[in-house]
């Protein structure tokens, strides 16, 4: 089913405008299961040189942001993160956090939460790619983690590996890949560094 929605309020900078979906398969007439899923509406395209976020040509100011890589969560644990990303990173006029690697998911809600566009770092496995069966692999983790981060609003673009200029035709292929699994909701880079280090794969 189709739903139409007029004029969205835009998920932006400082302007988090999110929704939520509420999907639900019934039987017999009782619910069977049911999901939430949030989500926001915003643009990023890059343009002659610059990032035009919702349309408005948008200079990012980025700083890196480690994410907590841990199996359990504390209740307050996403309070004190809240906290500390206003504090540090928003009041600070940075407007794009850079985040290595996927981790907790919560954090990510945190970003859609304050209004804090993301960058991030897929975590790709490099050392040998051109493998038919590593880059296929790659592919396959890629399109799952594309799939649980699509609906963050403040994940606007993300790079397949870091700084790797070595392995260019296997990145080049999952470069393809992942960009039409972003489907041009999410900027993709082959390597974030690779220009500073004198690649030659396309930008974002």
């Amino acid at each position: 089913r189709n739903v139409k929605l007029e004029n969205p309020k835009r998920w932006d900078y400082r302007a988090p405008n999110l929704y939520v979906l509420k999907s639900a398969l019934s039987e017999s007439g009782k619910i069977a299961d049911s999901l939430d899923t949030r989500f926001g509406f915003r643009t990023i395209e890059p343009k002659d040189g610059a990032f035009f976020l919702n349309g408005r040509r948008t200079k990012f100011f980025g700083a890196m942001y480690w994410l907590i890589c841990t199996q359990s969560v504390s209740p307050n644990m996403k309070a004190e993160q809240k906290a500390i990303a206003e504090k540090d990173m928003v009041s600070s006029g940075i407007n794009l956090a850079r985040q290595n690697f996927p981790g907790q998911d919560f954090l990510l809600d945190i970003a859609d939460e304050i209004g804090l566009p993301v960058y991030l770092q897929y975590m790709s496995f490099t050392p040998d790619i051109n493998n038919k069966k590593t880059l296929d692999a790659n592919i396959m983790c890629l399109r799952e983690w594309t799939r649980l981060v699509y609906n963050h609003p403040s994940v606007i673009m993300m790079s397949l590996t870091n700084e790797d200029w070595d392995h260019v035709s296997g990145l080049d292929l999952q470069y393809k890949a992942g960009k039409e699994l972003a489907g041009g909701n999410i900027l993709v880079c082959p390597s974030a560094g690779l220009y500073s280090w004198g690649g030659n794969l396309p930008p974002c």
